[in-house]
């Protein structure tokens, strides 16, 4: 910026090719060494730089804004010196911040899940306390406005175990990994397991921290209250669940009361209420285990998109191998009649809704 300054077009000419000399040389030596910090990090870090997605994406403007830089100063301030103005500069100093930034998010992120490795979490939240706080974390956090967790109060139990446990990555509705966005395909029981196995299946997020009821709690925040997704028989009985289809005319008077068979009603209240057997292949819903299993990495249509051009049998062979479309996926590992439900759904959705 300075050198724009200059009165005298010569000095100006030379000190331009003496600052972008030096800036090159920087960069002949950032690029390198900051090649070989990235090959050093231990094994766990090695990995979340692989799969973390908002890495990728930092190596990506990291990139284009190292090419960007080096041609800038080349021709603008070395080369043709005389192109140097007010304009190059800002460009060139974005390019500079933007290389620089990439870097920096890529060192920060590769220590995740952890802020101090082993030993604190991403969130704060110590390591050697885990145990301890999975009995009940809210009891025990100092600065909670809820301490004891129930049905009657999951959306406010749940937006403080968000505030606690999310928040120092995921933003509501601002720029950096909205948490609105990346659930908004998720299903209330899809969003219960996924807690339950999140750290396992994204390595570089830590594993949520508290009890059954405390996820539940964060699962109907994340759902119900940001998306105004409800499951009505969520935490009904049976009996509750039964009792409820055969009056749904008090919950509604536009719905009418559920009519069908003893066999037909005992299936609907066992798919509500999740006691489905695992073998009763009639009764399985591939629909809604499509939904609750795979929508919190990615939308339905890319799944159909990729079936597409597939039979039912190899898109059973596709779900059984899914490590090797891509490894950040587990294979599929449910029943033969779950498998059988799943991709029949899928190809019927694919046929456009029949079958």
């Amino acid at each position: 910026f300075t050198t724009v300054f200059i009165d005298s077009e010569a000095f100006r000419h030379k000190m331009t090719r003496y600052t972008s000399l030096w800036c090159l040389i920087s960069t002949a030596v950032a690029i390198p060494t900051g090649y070989w910090y990235l090959k050093v990090l231990p094994p766990m870090a090695q990995e979340i730089v692989s799969v973390s997605p908002t890495i990728a994406n930092s190596i990506k403007v990291g990139a284009f804004a190292t090419a960007a830089f080096i041609i800038l100063v080349t021709i603008c301030t070395l080369w043709q010196p005389k192109l140097h103005n007010m304009i190059t500069a800002f460009v060139v100093a974005a390019c500079a911040i933007s290389m620089m930034g990439s870097f920096e998010w890529i060192r920060e992120a590769g220590r995740r899940p952890y802020v101090i490795s082993q030993q604190r979490y991403s969130n704060g939240i110590p390591v050697a306390r885990v145990a301890e706080l999975n009995n009940g974390f809210l009891a025990q956090s100092k600065w909670s406005t809820v301490t004891e967790v129930d049905e009657s109060n999951l959306d406010q139990a749940g937006a403080e175990l968000f505030k606690f446990q999310c928040y120092a990555c995921h933003t509501l509705d601002g720029v950096n990994n909205d948490i609105r966005i990346r659930t908004a395909n998720s299903t209330f029981n899809g969003m219960v397991k996924y807690l339950g196995v999140m750290h396992e299946k994204r390595a570089f997020m830590p594993p949520f921290i508290g009890s059954n009821i405390e996820k539940r709690a964060l699962a109907a925040y994340l759902v119900g209250t940001l998306h105004g997704k409800v499951d009505w028989a969520d935490g009904m009985s049976i009996t509750d669940v039964t009792q409820g289809l055969l009056t749904l005319s008090q919950i509604d008077n536009s719905m009418e009361d559920f009519s069908g068979s003893a066999e037909q009603l005992n299936a609907l209240v066992a798919l509500l209420t999740g006691t489905v057997a695992p073998d009763d292949e009639a009764a399985i819903d591939g629909g809604t285990m499509l939904s609750d299993d795979c929508t919190m990495c990615h939308d339905l249509e890319l799944v159909y998109d990729w079936a597409a051009e597939l039979s039912e049998a190899q898109v059973m062979d596709g779900l059984l191998n899914l490590s090797s479309l891509n490894s950040s996926m587990d294979d599929f590992s449910g029943t033969e009649a779950e498998l059988k439900a799943v991709s029949t759904f899928i190809m019927t959705e694919v046929k456009g809704g029949t079958q």
